[in-house]
């Protein structure tokens, strides 16, 4: 998922008419896939550890937000790819 942060990063630097800009677009679409592939997967485990154990609570409970952040974070780096595929 960091390399989909770095494409955006970089994209902001780089002009569109570079040559380079449409691999770097593109790369970041991929492995940004992958990481929300990941997620997908972090999210099933905890969904299946709530079932079969039950919720969390006390201080543990906290952790039940964590399966939430890489889906955000995937969405904020597709939008800003999305702005950036426009230009190209």
């Amino acid at each position: 998922m960091l390399i989909g942060t770095m494409a955006v990063n970089a994209l902001e630097r780089i002009p569109a008419d570079n040559p380079h800009t449409l691999a770097i677009l593109i790369t970041g679409y991929v492995f940004q896939g992958i990481g929300f592939g990941v997620a997908t997967c972090f999210i099933i485990v905890s969904q299946y550890r709530d079932i079969r154990y039950g919720f969390h609570r006390g201080a543990s409970a906290a952790s039940g937000f964590l399966a939430c952040g890489p889906f955000g974070y995937t969405a904020l780096v597709l939008l800003r790819l999305g702005d950036y595929g426009r230009q190209v």
